[in-house]
């Protein structure tokens, strides 16, 4: 025979228990669960999602590798798009090429051409040149006069350049054999 009272017993305590947890969800979880309404938590996840989307808006629209740069000033793109960022020692950018046309030609052969110095400026070549030609004090750039012309190289960068005897840049390259080509000079 069946004990219904038994039974009834035990649908009263699955249902009481039932309860119980729903009470405790929803404490936890805050009323508006039920009625799929955002908490605060939720609220929370949005704020940050919106931050974030705000954020990467902001990235994508700025070229991620200006903020590239270490501590010598150089801009660590590739350099087939590197631009310079000109360092804040002192450069002396009164050193020219003799005329525009001889930096135009040294610009054509040296960049453009032998592709030397990766995709760069005509103004960056300059600085470039002006920058080895001044030397700074502990710098390991060499240097050698010769007949009132001073020649200049810096292996780390393997760049060469020569100043005449009154003051014009007559060349700037890098060359193919380093070192060896500014100690035959």
């Amino acid at each position: 025979m069946i004990n219904w009272h038994n039974i009834l017993k035990w649908i009263l305590k699955i249902m009481t228990a039932a309860i119980v947890a729903l009470v405790v969800y929803f404490y936890f979880m805050g009323h508006d669960a039920i009625f799929n309404k955002p908490n605060d938590q939720s609220q929370l996840d949005n704020s940050v999602s919106d931050a974030i989307a705000e954020y990467n808006a902001e990235i994508l629209t700025q070229n991620p590798l200006d903020s590239l740069v270490d501590a010598g000033g150089f801009n660590l793109e590739t350099e087939d798009t590197a631009e310079y960022v000109y360092p804040t020692e002192e450069v002396n950018t009164d050193l020219q090429f003799r005329t525009e046309q001889k930096l135009e030609e040294h610009f054509q052969k040296h960049v453009i051409e032998q592709q030397e110095f990766g995709d760069i400026s005509v103004e960056d070549y300059l600085y470039f040149a002006q920058e080895l030609m001044t030397v700074v004090e502990g710098e390991d750039t060499l240097t050698k006069e010769i007949d009132g012309e001073t020649f200049y190289y810096d292996a780390e960068t393997n760049e060469f350049g020569v100043l005449s005897s009154d003051g014009y840049i007559k060349t700037f390259f890098k060359p193919s054999d380093g070192q060896a080509y500014f100690d035959r000079q």
